[in-house]
């Protein structure tokens, strides 16, 4: 289930990004435009997968991407989590079967996450929400906000760099969201207070 919480008054975008910076695969697209245009901006980071870029990146984040699919929450910003990242122009003019430039194999085509979180902005109605995908990432008890931060243990995995992973997601976390503003809870279809 889809859960978002109404950040009142809403953070400043650029502030709030700066406060995630310690978060890895940290994806800021703000819209700096003001009006319809320039309605939303997002932030999301730690994403759940990510893209290799061995292999075609718009198949392998469909694929990715498919068994999360689930109906947006009405009245919200429209990317309320799934596939973010980007593509290098290169990854282009390798389609086009054009050579590269000298000096562009440094960076990596395509970078791609499959992201179950976001703070979306609605610039126009000057509203701020935390989405989340599931409890997993984001609970409620007895008024307190829980937003789950870890680390990926696998067969060859570091556990002391593993720790500390999970203590720079942590404080990155606990930073952003312990600036002084209310939160109100939301579930399912969001209403504004009267």
């Amino acid at each position: 289930m889809t859960l978002a919480v109404e950040l009142t008054p809403p953070p400043d975008p650029l502030d709030t990004c700066a406060r995630f910076t310690g978060l890895p695969h940290l994806c800021f697209l703000d819209s700096s435009a003001r009006g319809p245009l320039g309605r939303y901006s997002f932030l999301t980071a730690d994403p759940i997968a990510r893209v290799s870029a061995d292999s075609d990146p718009l198949a392998a984040a469909r694929a990715l991407l498919a068994p999360h699919h689930r109906a947006p929450l009405p009245r919200l910003p429209p990317f309320q989590g799934g596939i973010a990242g980007y593509l290098a122009y290169e990854w282009g003019a390798d389609l086009e079967h054009v050579r590269r430039p000298h000096g562009t194999h440094d960076v990596p085509d395509a970078v791609l996450g499959l992201y179950d979180w976001v703070i979306a902005w609605d610039h126009v109605q000057g509203r701020a929400w935390i989405v989340a995908w599931g409890k997993e990432r984001l609970a409620w008890q007895d008024g307190v906000a829980t937003f789950h931060a870890g680390a990926g243990i696998v067969w060859d995995s570091d556990p002391a760099a593993e720790y500390d992973e999970t203590l720079a997601k942590a404080r990155a976390l606990i930073d952003a969201l312990t600036s002084p503003r209310k939160m109100s809870r939301t579930r399912g279809p969001v209403r504004r207070p009267a």
